[in-house]
């Protein structure tokens, strides 16, 4: 028996909406999650009502952990303010590991005068 087109092509949107899912919080004190660059996840879970834990890791490795501030103790999730500073700090953790050459560091770009 055939498949009708309205069935291939419900199968194509399933199959679409199962890679954009968003992947769902591993635990019920993870407040927020992202992935960076998609390379590094970052997550914040919580530790007490006003303060939590933010992780970057590469895989299963764990590459920086910190204590963060839940603000409102993020009653109802994470705060856009806390998301915005959370999201500063991994880019700067990833960036610190993905050093700048020397050249770039300077300002300069490779071939260019030198001061």
């Amino acid at each position: 028996m055939a498949r009708s087109e309205s069935d291939s092509s419900k199968t194509r949107h399933e199959k679409r909406a199962k890679l954009r899912k968003v992947p769902e919080l591993a635990s019920a004190d993870q407040i927020w999650s992202s992935m960076l660059d998609g390379r590094y996840a970052v997550a914040v879970r919580r530790l007490q009502f006003s303060s939590g834990e933010l992780t970057v890791r590469e895989s299963k490795n764990l590459i920086h952990s910190q204590k963060v501030n839940l603000m409102y103790g993020a009653i109802f999730g994470a705060d856009v303010d806390d998301v915005t500073l959370w999201k500063e700090i991994a880019t700067k953790i990833v960036d610190g590991l993905n050093e700048v050459p020397e050249v770039l560091r300077k300002n300069r770009s490779a071939g260019g005068p030198v001061d």
